[in-house]
Parts: C-alpha cells; sequence; structure tokens
C-alpha cells in the first residue's frame, strides 16, 4: 500500500526519450520470442539470415538434384528471403518512425508534472492531465536512464531520471511505484476463508 506523501516532480520529454522509449519495447517483444539474445538487432538478423541462404544455396548447388527440384529449393529460398526482408523492414519502421510519429502527437514533448500520490500514477501538462489508479498501472520497468509505467501492453509513460533532483530521489520514486502497486495487487486479491 502506498503510505508516503504526493511525490512531484518536472520535465519534458525529448526525442531520445522517444527513441530509448520504442527500443524498450522492440527489446521487450523480442525477449518473448525464440529469436536469441545476440540476434535481437535487425542488422545481426539481416546478417544471419543472408549467411544462412548463402549457405543453403552452397549445399544445394552441391547436391546432385533433378533441374524441377533444385528451381523448386531455389524458389522457396528466394521466397524466404523476401518474407525475411520485408519483416526487417517493417521492424525498421517501428524503431524509427515510432518515436517521430509519437513526437508529433501535441501532449507528448512539453513541459508535464508527474504525481505519485495514494491514489495512483498523474500525468500532467497543459493539454492533458492523466490519472492512472494503482490497480491500472500494469508493470514498471526500470533501465540505467529511464522508468516506463506501462499502463497497457506497449503504452507506457516516459520517465526519465533526469527529472529528479538526485539518485536518491530517483530510487525513492521507484519505490513510491513498487509500493503503490503492490498495494493495488495485495487489495485485488480474494482473501482466503
Amino acid at each position: 500500500m502506498y503510505r508516503s506523501g504526493p511525490l512531484q516532480l518536472r520535465g519534458e520529454l525529448h526525442d531520445a526519450d522517444l527513441e530509448r522509449y520504442a527500443r524498450h519495447v522492440y527489446d521487450r517483444k523480442m525477449s518473448k520470442t525464440f529469436v536469441p539474445r545476440p540476434l535481437r538487432s535487425p542488422a545481426r538478423i539481416m546478417g544471419f539470415v543472408v549467411g544462412a541462404a548463402a549457405t543453403l544455396s552452397l549445399v544445394f548447388s552441391l547436391v546432385p538434384a533433378e533441374p524441377p527440384l533444385a528451381q523448386l529449393v531455389s524458389s522457396l529460398l528466394v521466397a524466404v528471403w523476401i518474407l525475411i526482408a520485408v519483416l526487417l523492414f517493417l521492424l525498421g519502421i517501428m524503431l524509427v518512425w515510432t518515436p517521430r510519429l509519437m513526437a508529433k502527437q501535441p501532449g507528448i514533448l512539453v513541459e508535464r508534472e508527474i504525481v505519485v500520490d495514494e491514489e495512483g500514477f498523474r500525468s500532467r501538462s497543459a493539454q492533458l492531465d492523466v490519472l492512472h489508479p494503482w490497480s491500472s498501472i500494469l508493470e514498471l520497468d526500470e533501465i540505467d536512464t529511464h522508468y516506463f509505467v506501462f499502463v497497457g501492453p506497449s503504452v507506457a509513460h516516459i520517465v526519465p531520471k533526469r527529472f529528479f533532483a538526485s539518485p536518491e530521489a530517483s530510487r525513492s520514486f521507484g519505490e513510491a511505484l513498487r509500493a503503490g502497486m503492490a498495494g493495488a495487487s495485495a487489495s485485488a486479491e480474494p482473501s482466503a476463508r
């Protein structure tokens, strides 16, 4: 349960914050896939696919086969290559264009006030005032430079750590959010009888 007094901070998001958010969401989604960690960047995936396609092409060129079978294998390799290239292009669009599109939305790159109190998490700007009760906060991700307060699977409030006056203030903010979320989940659990 949240028991501290209200915490308030002010700051303005920058393009770099949006880019970091897009990268973080991309990493979260990739971590839930079968893709091994060393291959999670689009450039590495492309290099792996090119190497695999070249190896398969070499292997199939050395194996004697009837021309229709060789043609079929070649066509399948080309189709797979095109499909992977399209998917990587779409991933690139997500990483590059998501921050740019977010920056064009009114109320994103403006000064905002963030308040954490017994009601929940509030983000307030000249354009928008949003209160998320503790029960609606799904997850808190903390990285070295930011907090991401997730209120949907891919929707989060971005709180850069540069908004805080000190590392201690940043830590107390994270602790307050975790305490509020824990209190909400504890009160939502049915009591055992």
